[in-house]
């Protein structure tokens, strides 16, 4: 399942396609997910994004607004938002301290 997250991270599956390839509701999944993960289907989906995003953050230069689109944000603004959410830093932030190292 996380493999199928991963290999869909510019359009994410939904809680209940990830549900129906496990087998359970969306409901038990997000419990057993919360129970073993700590966060909740929908958490870890953006979690995945997000960790692709900042691969692409350390690993390319490709522009911001690119990124958001190949990690499944529909703009930056909306992608920036999450990731300083996540993350504590804008991607641009993220990006300059991950190249100082």
């Amino acid at each position: 399942m996380l493999d199928h997250i991963a290999d869909r991270v510019a359009d994410p599956p939904s809680a209940s396609e990830l549900a129906a390839m496990v087998g359970t509701t969306p409901t038990a999944l997000t419990r057993r997910l919360r129970r073993i993960t700590g966060l909740s289907t929908t958490q870890l989906v953006l979690r995945t994004r997000i960790d692709a995003a900042s691969r692409l953050l350390t690993t390319t230069d490709t522009p911001l607004a690119e990124i958001a689109l190949r990690t499944g944000f529909y703009d930056q603004a909306a992608f920036s938002r999450q990731f300083a959410r996540l993350a504590g830093e804008t991607p641009g932030q993220f990006r300059r301290r991950e190249r100082r190292r």
